[in-house]
Parts: C-alpha cells; structure tokens; sequence
C-alpha cells in the first residue's frame, strides 16, 4: 500500500468510530454473569464440564470488567478484519477497506447484535475469526532470509493456532480440516510441505484436544446436557437435526443478508459481463451463463421482497416456502462456485475465492447437526463472503473514474452508517447509564422494589432486559449490579420510563 493522506484519513477516523461505537455497546445477557460471581465460580473450576472455550472464557471475563478493555479489544477485532481482509485482497485499494466496514455494517441483525455488540458473543465468534485472518495474511507474507524470523513466524502460527481453537467449537474443527486441505493441496501443486501451514495445524490439533477433553462434550455426546445437543442416535437423529436447523443456516447466510447479496450480485454479473467482452464464449457455455444471470437476478429481487415483506409466502403454506428459500440459496451459494471457476481468469484471484467459499461449506455443514445455533456462530462465514465480495471488487475495477466515483459513493455510505449507528447507541448508551445508576441509588437506599426500563433499540441488541420478572436473566443483572437477591425488579416499557422522569 502506498502510504499517502488519504489511506491515513480514511483508515484513522474508521478507527475513531469504532472506538466510540465499542464504547456505546451495552453489557446484556450472559455479560451479566461473566462480570459477576457467577463468572469467578466457572474460573474457580477452570470451567470443568461447562466447555472448553478456555480462552474465550478467559477474556470475556476481563472484558466485562472494563468498558475500557472491551472498547480497545472490540476495536482491534473489527478495525483489524477490515484491514487484514483489504491487505490480503490488494494492499494497493484503500477502496477495499472502506467496502468491507461498508458491508460489515450491513450484516444481518441477528449476526450483528449477537456476534459484535454482545460482549460474550463478540468475545467467541468475532476474536476468533480476526485470529483466522491474522494467519490467512501470515500465509502471504513472503518468506524471509533471515531465520530468526522465520523462527518468529512459526512460533507465532502455533501459539495462535492453539489459542484459536480455544474459543467456539465450530472454528476449532475448521481450523484443522482446513489445514490439512492446504497441506493436500501445497504438496499436489508444489511438490512440497508448507512448513508454516504444518506448524499451525499441529497447534490446532492440540487446541483442539484440550477443548473437546472438557467433560462437557461427554455429556453433549451423551444426550445428559439440557443446553446443547448433537445427533446421537444414528442417521435419523442428523436428518431431525437438520431438519431443526435448516431455516436458521440459510436465513443467516443467504436471505436476511440483503445488501451483502444485491452488492454480491452485481459483481458476479459484472464477471459474467467482462468474460464475455474478453473472450469469445460458445453458443452453449452462453445459454448458461444467461441463465444464471437471470437466477441471480431473480433470487436477489425475491430476497428484497421477502425482506420488505416477511409475511409474503411465494408457496402460500410456510414450510414450503422455507424448502424453497433453501434450494435457491444453495444454488446461489454454487453460483458463485461455478461462476467463480469458469469466469475468473486469474488463478491466484480464482484460488482465494475458491479458498473462502471453501471455508464458508466447512463451517456452515457444521451448523446443521448442533444445537442451539444463533446469528452468532455465522460471523465467520459472513466475513469469508466479504473476503468473496472484496475479491471480486478487486477482479472488476481497476484504477479508472469509475473507481474514483464508485468511492465517492462508499464514502457516502460509510458518512450514513456512522451517523446511523451512532444516534442508535448513542441513546441506548444514556438510558443504559440512566438505568443503572438508578439501580445503583435504590441499591443504596435498601428499595425493596426497584423498576428496571427496558433499553431503546432492543432489536440491535441481545437480551438487554430480563423477559419477565424473576427469571434467570433477572438473576444475572442483579448479580451484575450487586443488588440484593430479595429485591424485586418490577420491569417496564422505555415509554413509561421516560414518563416517570418528565414527571420528577
């Protein structure tokens, strides 16, 4: 990347943002018990048959016990994906960073509130794959003359292999298959061992003993957990999984992801379009890709639809409706593949979208057979699309004027993303301080009965508020705030809260 003002501008004030967007985000939900004694307990056991997330346990419970901690930590994860992922694209094209927190921005609501805002969620999903494209990039860095830091290098794959592995389940068993298909494929293509990829692989093989020798999966693996479960009765039990699972997987890959896939199918028409102004394509491979074309085009108006109105069933009887949701996204999904493979002339470019596409199977196959499963867990896998997303960009658009207008356009964008996102936080920020420095004064007086406002925005976060009074989450927020166990927590509407405040 040629260093100039510009890149610097652009890349210092996402920075700002995220540092004042990380700061905003609310502790809800299982933050509650990790900041609070519930937290110190697991530890005191070493989360003996709770999981083996061992180092994802480790941080969430330093980050909520600092504001400050999980600001920089939550700062670095995003700011980091958005840089690795443009570095590893085309160092070259500031463009490709401001595309990625573009779309970023735009994932699904469920992804975002459960894998970014939510301090735990955050903590598993989204470390863990800033980690990924910590090593993706490691891989294209050339190798050094000097040994010692090559020495460096592999001593630092291993340890984030191994740390890695240590933080959800799914990414752990990626991290090994995926190793050993790089390995496959080094030694098929090059006749030799990637060192580096065998280095990491060892770690993740020994990440991945330590977290699956919890006694956790013992019980999982035994139907005796009352939480989580896994097919354990055969072929019938994997079919009733998937069937369980099916709706979520597509949902959170494909259709609640509207801008993602309007923006992914316009640049896989874009490749339609320049291999045929650069080759001379027969009548048959044309009929194809028409076709294709027009099922991208069809798929992509049908999700914006369905988005603007869920009630809408294109087979009138709901199942039916998901069975069909689910064929075109899976042929959409393969779109890409075919169209990846028979369009995109550069090999380097075709192996690295192949490669995310690849991961994105990997770690969604695993979706169908485990439970339960939320936005969360599909964090990586959107952010392979992004990779896919911004590999493409890079394929089409060269240094011309329709780059230069193209990012003024996604300049325009990131302007409204912040200003969106901002006034959003921003007002669940005031409420949340509002309503726990209100908790923290009628603690003091020895109130026996306490209300509790539920925060605006509810939508972007994940159980911001107990969902009735004296439940497991009302629990948690009163061990959070060390309020007394006897104390009732009389829970309300935000509309009623500020109703009570006009009137003081």
């Amino acid at each position: 990347m040629k260093i100039n003002k510009r890149n610097i501008i652009i890349i210092g004030i996402t920075l700002i943002f995220l540092i004042f967007l990380c700061y905003l985000f609310p502790y809800t939900g299982d933050d509650w018990a990790w900041g609070s004694s519930i937290g110190e307990d697991r530890l005191q056991s070493f989360f003996e048959d709770y999981n083996g997330r061992y180092a994802g346990n480790i941080i969430v419970m330093l980050l909520t016990r600092s504001n400050i901690i999980k600001t920089i930590v939550m700062t670095v994860a995003i700011w980091g994906m958005a840089y690795l992922s443009y570095r590893i694209v085309n160092k070259e094209k500031i463009s490709l960073f401001v595309l990625f927190i573009i779309l970023f921005f735009a994932m699904s609501r469920t992804i975002f509130r459960q894998g970014i805002v939510w301090t735990a969620g955050f903590t598993n999903y989204a470390i863990s794959t800033f980690l990924i494209l910590i090593y993706f990039y490691i891989l294209t860095l050339k190798h050094s003359e000097r040994k010692v830091w090559n020495v460096i290098k592999l001593i630092s794959v291993f340890l984030l292999a191994v740390v890695n592995s240590l933080f959800a389940e799914h990414v752990t068993i990626y991290l090994v298959v995926i190793d050993l298909i790089i390995l496959v494929y080094e030694r098929i293509k090059n006749k030799k061992i990637n060192k580096i990829v065998l280095v990491h692989l060892i770690g993740a093989v020994i990440g991945a003993i330590l977290m699956f020798t919890n006694g956790a999966y013992g019980m999982i693996a035994n139907d005796q957990d009352g939480y989580r479960s896994m097919p354990v009765d055969g072929i019938s039990s994997i079919f009733q999984k998937i069937s369980e699972n099916f709706v979520t997987v597509y949902q959170e890959l494909i259709t609640n992801n509207v801008l993602l896939i309007i923006v992914l199918t316009i640049l896989l028409i874009g490749i339609i379009y320049k291999y045929f102004k650069e080759n001379t394509v027969k009548n048959s491979l044309k009929i194809i890709l028409y076709g294709i074309s027009m099922f991208l085009i069809g798929v992509t108006a049908y999700i914006v639809v369905r988005n603007i109105n869920p009630s809408w069933l294109i087979l009138l009887k709901e199942d039916l409706t998901q069975y069909f949701e689910f064929a075109i996204s899976v042929i959409y999904f393969i779109c890409i593949l075919i169209l990846t493979y028979l369009c995109i002339t550069d090999k380097n470019k075709k192996v690295r979208i192949l490669f995310s596409w690849l991961s994105i199977s990997i770690l969604s196959a695993q979706m169908f057979i485990v439970q339960p499963i939320g936005g969360r867990c599909f964090l990586p896998m959107y952010v392979f699309f992004l990779l896919i997303a911004l590999e493409i960009y890079d394929y089409l658009i060269d240094k011309s004027e329709k780059q230069k207008l193209l990012n003024i356009i996604m300049i325009t964008a990131c302007m409204f993303i912040a200003v969106y996102f901002s006034s959003i936080f921003l007002y669940i920020h005031h409420i949340d301080s509002e309503r726990k420095e209100y908790l923290l004064e009628e603690t003091a007086k020895g109130s026996k009965e306490i209300l509790l406002t539920h925060l605006p925005y509810e939508q972007y976060l994940w159980t911001a508020t107990p969902f009735k009074e004296n439940d497991i989450w009302e629990d948690r927020i009163k061990l959070f705030y060390h309020i007394p166990e006897d104390v009732n927590l009389k829970i309300i509407s935000l509309k009623e809260w500020n109703k009570i405040k006009d009137n003081n």
